[in-house]
């Protein structure tokens, strides 16, 4: 008699990890071994499996319901189901036997041959009965189990058992209900911590439906305003009503009351004095001892004949604060420009170098610009964002205001990074007698840099490092942590538990946004007294990035732990 072909289903999962077995697998989804297919050839090095036998689409759709987005190893599978034509020996009678599968491990699903057996107990451990034929009716049954995520399923259609309080939003990842209490999919987004307060236009979380934007948004000038401002609104300015300059673009109160442009240049003739001297200066980098110091003389020497020059500091040495000040001082005709790759950095480097260089706040020979609406202008130092540099080129595409450029944090090229550095390369054909650039970094291959720029036969100023003691201790989470609550079982608890043996404040790195904004709500549910917890991290508003940079200054006797992303 001729074979007859009958259609069966079968589930393919992705994302596995690398060198799992089928045992592994048997393990980890209380399946029978028998059904599980782990093909050796493999696409593009990436893991898969087969679980063969499903009988109908339903039952394939039940598996994958329950075991999609599972952990296994530290890698998040993806279920799918498939459909699949098996052909049967004709010699298969279903009434004459109890149990079928697919076995041959080494075939893909479509050419798998049908083998039938009479053992039950051959093909099906004790713990899987899911699926076999009825001697009876010939129809598939399948014991409802309950779901493996109980309470915290997210699935509203999900046809396993669950508890009596089980409660999950048939809206599921489209729900964008910021008072909404059931649960979601992971992919759903996150509620902003800030909830109506968050000034960030470009925050992509949920937010309660009151929220409204200021209409004139980053112009607004109104330090006493309510409203939430997008991101590029100027900050608060430090000297608030005692602030003596008429050109400063920071917020202040209504009362402030600057004085107008000729005051304002007698103010500066007669005040040239208060900014720190050169002696001033030099004095307080001997008493300071980097290590770079003793570089000074020569890296000044060395760029004003070469025009380019490779910096490669360790870190600890002072590159990113002095450089910057031994070229203004050296190259006092022209603005010295340093970019950074971030605007935190940027930020935080300008108030530092701007306390060293003058003894004041920005706004004097310091500044900086770190983007088209948050700037504060330096009249021989600006710290620039790789970003705010391109967008500076693009309106004087020779920089013709820029005497020196360096380019701080070289070996992270990024996009924006290798811009500059393309740029910078241009304009030292363009200006050779004007332009000067420096490349530095702690942990850069300086010949690449060198060869890039035809300069093959030049060597690098390297300078050595000082490095702090540090003390690590390794605290290896509990056996029932997860990848999916390793913040609120291990993470809080640590920082709970060691907040009060430390002084000072805390930095708590993650790996991005999401995870930044979960961990501050759990910790604000339990936080010390005299503790303050703020998130930090890129796309934030220039008023909560000011927040964590100023703390220390508006806050001294309060402690902060600052959850932040790695690059940020």
């Amino acid at each position: 008699m001729a074979n007859s072909n009958i259609k069966r289903w079968s589930v393919k999962i992705n994302d596995l990890p690398p060198n799992i077995s089928t045992a592994d697998l048997t393990g980890q989804l209380d399946i029978a071994i028998h059904r599980i297919v782990i093909p050796k050839q493999r696409y593009f090095n990436k893991c898969y499996a087969y679980i063969n036998g499903f009988p109908n689409e339903e039952q394939a759709n039940e598996f994958t319901l329950r075991w999609n987005g599972m952990n296994i190893y530290g890698k998040r599978i993806k279920c799918k189901a498939h459909e699949n034509i098996l052909t049967i020996p004709s010699t298969f009678h279903p009434r004459r036997h109890e149990q079928a599968s697919i076995t041959d491990d080494t075939k893909p699903m479509n050419q798998c041959d049908f083998r039938v057996t009479t053992d039950s107990s051959s093909l099906h451990s004790s713990q899987n009965k899911s699926f076999h034929f009825s001697s009876e009716a010939d129809s598939i049954q399948s014991e409802q189990q309950e779901c493996h995520l109980g309470i915290h399923c997210a699935y509203a259609f999900c046809p396993w058992i669950h508890p009596p309080d089980w409660h999950v939003c048939e809206d599921g990842a489209e729900c964008n209900s910021f008072d909404c209490k059931a649960s979601h999919p992971e992919d759903r987004k996150d509620k902003c911590s800030l909830g109506g307060t968050c000034h960030n236009d470009a925050c992509l979380l949920l937010h309660p439906n009151g929220r409204q934007l200021r209409i004139r948004g980053a112009k607004c000038l109104e330090l006493e305003s309510t409203y939430v401002h997008p991101s590029g609104r100027p900050t608060k300015c430090k000297d608030g009503i005692l602030c003596d300059k008429f050109n400063c673009n920071r917020l202040h109160p209504r009362e402030w009351d600057p004085p107008d442009d000729t005051n304002y240049r007698n103010f500066q003739s007669q005040s040239s004095g208060i900014l720190k001297s050169f002696r001033v200066r030099m004095s307080e980098r001997e008493s300071a001892r980097l290590p770079i110091f003793r570089s000074r003389t020569e890296f000044c020497q060395r760029l004003e004949r070469e025009n380019l020059l490779v910096v490669t500091a360790e870190t600890g040495s002072g590159k990113s604060t002095q450089l910057p000040q031994y070229a203004a001082e050296y190259f006092s005709d022209g603005l010295v420009v340093c970019t950074q790759p971030r605007v935190v950095a940027a930020m935080s480097l300008a108030r530092r170098v701007a306390d060293e260089y003058d003894g004041t706040s920005e706004g004097n020979s310091v500044g900086y610009q770190v983007g088209s609406g948050n700037r504060v202008q330096g009249t021989n130092i600006m710290f620039m964002t790789d970003a705010a540099l391109i967008h500076e080129s693009q309106s004087d595409p020779n920089l013709s205001r820029i005497r020196v450029l360096i380019v701080d944090e070289a070996h992270e090229r990024s996009l924006n990074t290798d811009i500059v550095i393309g740029i910078s390369k241009l304009l030292l054909k363009k200006r050779p007698d004007d332009f000067f650039v420096v490349i530095a970094s702690a942990t850069i291959d300086p010949t690449r840099f060198l060869a890039f720029f035809d300069r093959t036969f030049d060597s690098p100023l390297s300078v050595l490092g000082r490095v702090f003691p540090v003390t690590n201790e390794y605290l290896p989470p509990p056996k029932d942590c997860t990848d999916q609550n390793l913040i609120e079982l291990h993470l809080i608890p640590t920082i709970l538990r060691l907040f009060p043996k430390h002084k000072g404040n805390t930095l708590v790195f993650l790996h991005g946004q999401r995870e930044i904004e979960h961990a501050l709500t759990l910790f604000s549910r339990d936080i010390p007294n005299g503790c303050v917890a703020l998130p930090l991290y890129g796309s934030l508003s220039p008023e909560e990035q000011e927040r964590v940079l100023q703390f220390d200054d508006e806050n001294p006797q309060q402690r902060m732990v600052v959850f932040l992303y790695q690059c940020c």
